[in-house]
């Protein structure tokens, strides 16, 4: 589980959620912001009529990516709030979504040269 201080508020969440800096693969999206702080903030967003049905299911997709960001957060540099938007099939398969993940990671890193 990721500490409270490398999560978004829901004040700023709105700033990176109209952000134009996106990422798209398979079944995650990424949006991404720039922040002023020493350190990067993450954020999990499943929507419960668009993409996956179920209490269960969202539960387990937003632990799934929650526990895969809190192992990758060190390749991100400071400054970046980051917003993973799961779709569905994101809580059936937990390896695809992992590596799904970190494919869409990789992206974030190689389109923006500052994290």
């Amino acid at each position: 589980m990721l500490a409270k201080r490398y999560r978004i508020p829901k004040i700023d969440l709105k700033k990176v959620f109209v952000s134009k800096n996106k990422v798209f693969y398979k079944n995650i999206n990424i949006n991404f912001a720039a922040n002023k702080l020493s350190h990067p903030r993450f954020a999990v967003y499943v929507n419960m009529n668009k993409s996956i049905k179920g209490a269960v299911g969202r539960n387990r997709a937003r632990r799934i990516l929650f526990d895969e960001i809190a192992k990758n957060q060190k390749i991100f540099v400071s400054g970046f709030d980051v917003l993973v938007k799961a779709r569905m099939g994101t809580a059936r398969e937990q390896k695809e979504t992992r590596t799904n993940l970190d494919h869409a990671l990789k992206l974030i890193t190689n389109k923006n040269p500052n994290v």
